[in-house]
């Protein structure tokens, strides 16, 4: 039978079975252009053994418990009605998915060249599912109406698309630099977010979903990430700045990873999220600082013979406070946040003289916690 088998697709290249194709411990060798059709289930059992270097197109379910070889060959699932998908922690070189028939994962799947989905739900919530693309694998074709139902994982360094969602909706993740050694790493979305807890300057986060960044081998030392922004989310993004929050666990407030870039349609952290992190949308409060307008070298109050920047929403990068005479002369000069809210200026030049008494132009800028670049000037009035 399998010599037979093989005559077959030499000679014709290719094979429609309208009915289940099994496999009982025989050697199937599908050869380069060859196409075999299967118009049932495929089931290679026990100690059988499918080496594919063609294309196989399957209507049905695949049940592989034994060895598949993926060689350079194509699986093609092709069905508009649901597909149940086993393999046995076997990689696939090329896999397709068509038709509009939920494509449901039971166990673990690698892909090592390249995916591709036009229409289907890829469903990966069975406990025991685990798709996972290669690093050079590419991925095409997936969309608001073709993703991955649950968890998808990537092997490999730097920037990585995950197009992932829940069966309501397609909430897509990119992590933009993945860092690490050896990592495969994989997102999820799940709606709702049951922990709304927030912490540090964070005023309130999405309740209607969140992310759960997974590390499945090797180390993973953390990536920016980029989030959808959701239309149900409107309303509460309206109250503040968007930024992205991180999470160490359900039961665990969401911290400030601020924000380096937003779209109409998505946010980038400014900050790593890291192993183990859940992260959602999320919203600072309005964010200020405070510079006095005067300085008393001989006032009572201490505080009143120093000028400081006052705030707590602020970044320590690309800080600066400059102060000016009225004929734009630099008279000091600091890039230190610290400094400046610890210490100050106190009326002296570089020089270290007390400046006369006069108006004062400042120049601040910097960054707030949220990532929002900010630039300020105001006056001080020196004066005894």
């Amino acid at each position: 039978m399998r010599i037979l088998f093989l005559l077959i697709l030499l000679l014709i290249g290719s094979l429609t079975a309208n009915a289940q194709l099994v496999n009982n411990g025989e050697v199937i060798s599908v050869l380069d252009g060859a196409v075999i059709t299967v118009n049932g289930n495929i089931n290679n059992n026990a100690f059988g053994e499918i080496v594919n270097g063609g294309l196989f197109i399957v209507s049905g379910n695949w049940n592989n418990v034994s060895t598949y070889r993926a060689s350079d060959g194509t699986v093609r699932f092709a069905s508009d009605t649901r597909q149940t998908i086993t393999h046995n922690g076997n990689a696939f070189f090329n896999i397709q998915f068509a038709g509009d028939g939920e494509k449901v994962l039971q166990d673990e799947m690698r892909v090592s060249n390249e995916i591709s989905s036009e229409s289907s739900l890829i469903n990966t919530r069975d406990p025991n599912a685990t798709l996972i693309i290669g690093s050079a694998a590419q991925m095409s074709g997936f969309s608001s109406t073709s993703y991955v139902d649950g968890y998808l994982y990537h092997e490999g360094l730097g920037s990585k698309n995950f197009p992932v969602g829940t069966a309501a909706n397609y909430l897509p993740v990119t992590l933009e630099d993945i860092q690490g050694q050896d990592p495969i790493v994989g997102i999820g979305a799940i709606e709702p977010n049951p922990n709304t807890e927030t912490a540090e300057t964070l005023q309130e986060v999405s309740a209607n979903r969140y992310w759960d960044l997974d590390v499945f081998a090797g180390e993973f030392n953390g990536s920016l990430v980029t989030l959808p922004i959701v239309d149900d989310d409107a309303t509460f993004l309206e109250t503040g700045e968007v930024v992205i929050g991180r999470s160490a666990g359900l039961s665990e407030p969401y911290i400030n990873l601020g924000q380096s870039q937003q779209t109409n349609l998505s946010v980038t952290s400014r900050d790593l999220a890291i192993t183990g992190s859940l992260v959602t949308i999320a919203v600072v409060g309005e964010e200020s600082f405070f510079v006095p307008s005067a300085l008393f070298t001989n006032a009572p109050d201490e505080n009143d013979q120093v000028i400081k920047v006052y705030s707590e929403e602020l970044l320590p990068d690309n800080f600066s406070f400059i102060v000016y005479d009225k004929w734009g002369q630099v008279i000091f000069e600091s890039n230190d946040l610290d400094t400046m809210q610890e210490t100050g200026w106190r009326g002296v030049n570089s020089s270290g003289q007390l400046v006369k008494m006069d108006v004062y132009t400042y120049l601040i800028r910097g960054t707030f916690q949220s990532g929002k670049d900010f630039e300020n000037t105001g006056t001080i009035t020196m004066l005894r």
